[in-house]
């Protein structure tokens, strides 16, 4: 029954264990995809939750929890890419809201004193393929620094 399965998407979401993941992906995608929209969005929901969790987990005392969390969150960022394109302008608002100022804080990265994370919040941003990412590679590349200037190229 649709109320039940969307009852245990839910409920799904409170349990902070890996094996959550598992049913709630095969609600939302692949061959085993529930027929129905509420317990889809319940899925989709619940693994919101989850991702969550993950922000939280980004700010652990120890730097590999840390790296770890903001790698499993980049990829889920990653993934907004092709959403941003969605026919549906609900989608695009969503996907966009969620996005935030996300070349704000990047081009903050490109002030760090670590080259390699220069290196990477320049890739990053040109990752992103669009207008808000122009300004921060533009304001690196003319920067005061010579080592900025460097990992931008």
């Amino acid at each position: 029954e649709e109320s039940v399965r969307v009852a245990a998407a839910t409920a799904l979401s409170n349990i902070a264990d890996e094996q959550a993941l598992e049913p709630l992906s095969k609600a939302l995608v692949g061959d085993e995809q529930d027929q129905k929209e509420s317990v889809r969005k319940a899925a989709a929901a619940a693994l919101g939750s989850i991702a969550a969790r993950l922000s939280q987990a980004s700010k652990d005392r120890e730097a590999a929890v840390r790296a770890a969390a903001a790698a499993a969150l980049g990829s889920v960022g990653a993934r907004l890419g092709p959403v941003l394109k969605d026919e549906e302008e609900s989608v695009r608002v969503a996907a966009a809201s969620a996005l935030g100022g996300i070349a704000d804080e990047l081009g903050q990265s490109l002030k760090d004193t670590e080259e390699s994370v220069r290196v990477a919040a320049a890739t990053a941003l040109s990752n992103i393929a669009d207008e808000q990412a122009l300004e921060p590679l533009s304001k690196a590349l003319v920067g005061d620094e010579q080592d900025q200037k460097e990992s931008v190229r």
